[in-house]
């Protein structure tokens, strides 16, 4: 499991690939584009005289969220396979439909996909 840190750099990442680089991105938030603070975060660069590297706070993340107009927790939501991986993923689209089921579904939805799952005697080469 990611903490919140991973998250909120693993979102950070999807912004820059999103706006196209740093710089981009601090000019969509209002800042300077030579800002240094979300490429220390990017890079989890240490702060002069401490060992901690940079991380982003809750102010941070909410301020991005709002001035981007994104949900509020985004920044600490962990990506969803179709974030991740595009709209064209088989393993995104099984995730969308389970998550629109009803829960009490959900076991039937997994037995079969482990009986798809198992290779046959014939993948196995028995005859």
């Amino acid at each position: 499991m990611q903490t919140s840190t991973e998250i909120r750099r693993s979102r950070l990442e999807q912004l820059i690939q999103r706006y196209g680089s740093v710089a981009e991105l601090n000019a969509a938030l209002g800042w300077p584009r030579t800002d240094p603070k979300l490429a220390q975060i990017r890079n989890a660069n240490t702060r002069a005289g401490r060992a901690k590297p940079y991380q982003m706070g809750d102010a941070m993340a909410r301020d991005i969220e709002e001035k981007l107009q994104l949900e509020h927790g985004w920044m600490d939501t962990p990506s969803s396979y179709k974030e991740l991986y595009g709209d064209s993923d088989q393993r995104a689209k099984v995730i969308e439909l389970m998550e629109a089921m009803p829960p009490h579904r959900w076991a039937t939805v997994v037995r079969l996909v482990d009986a798809i799952a198992k290779p046959s005697d014939e993948e196995n080469g028995k005859d």
